[in-house]
């Protein structure tokens, strides 16, 4: 009979494999055979501890949530920071959070994960994004001078967050597009600025109302 660190060490395998293969070819585009072949173990084992690969998948996802968190240390890292600083450092974080050396398994299965949502989607979005856009929402409203619950800051705390970890999860595509605005944007220093000012835009703006015809077109009805 094993032991109970060896029935430990059978649930990681399984997990890392799993989540591995998942990530690699979602979670339709795996089957149970592939996920025992890879983690060493066997059919009985798995059903044993996840009953199904359904099972599997959910405790897979859920331990994505657990770890690989760099938001949880944020407030370390920006204490004495001014709040444009602040800012600044947010973003690189969501733009380094997704560069292509640091990417494993787990941020590469919730991507997935977030296009074709599972049954565990809400504790996803309960566990790790909501606290996340939490974070980035106080660092937002501080450098916008607004409470962080204002939708304007929640507006721009999400289109900061999208346009920052686009330019990695979209890489190649963009790439092929404009490779030159890719480029740049390995120059962290300069985008760092240039993302902050579009992010305190997008907050300053959102809800207005265009009155005018903004130049080269015709004015917004």
């Amino acid at each position: 009979m094993g032991t109970a660190k060896d029935s430990q060490r059978t649930q990681a395998a399984m997990i890392q494999a799993a989540g591995e293969l998942f990530a690699e070819s979602g979670r339709h585009g795996v089957t149970v055979r592939d996920i025992i072949a890879r983690a060493g173990v066997s059919l009985s084992a798995l059903h044993y501890h996840f009953g199904d690969k359904d099972g599997l998948y959910r405790e897979v996802l859920l331990e994505a949530c657990r770890t690989d968190q760099p938001w949880d240390t944020l407030g370390q890292h920006i204490a004495g920071l001014t709040a444009y600083q602040a800012l600044c450092f947010v973003i690189r974080m969501s733009i380094e959070d997704y560069h292509a050396d640091a990417v494993d398994w787990r941020l590469r299965l919730i991507e997935r994960e977030l296009l074709n949502p599972s049954a565990a989607f809400r504790e996803v979005v309960r566990r790790r994004l909501k606290p996340d856009l939490d974070q980035i929402c106080d660092v937002v409203g501080a450098a916008a001078g607004r409470p962080a619950s204002d939708p304007a800051v929640r507006f721009g705390a999400m289109s900061m967050y999208i346009l920052a970890s686009s330019f990695a999860t979209r890489r190649e595509v963009l790439q092929e597009l404009a490779p030159e605005v890719v480029d740049a944007v390995d120059q962290r220093e300069r985008w760092l600025d240039v993302l902050a000012q579009l992010t305190l835009d997008a907050v300053e703006r959102f809800g207005v109302r265009e009155t005018t015809a903004p130049r080269g077109g015709a004015a917004r009805s």
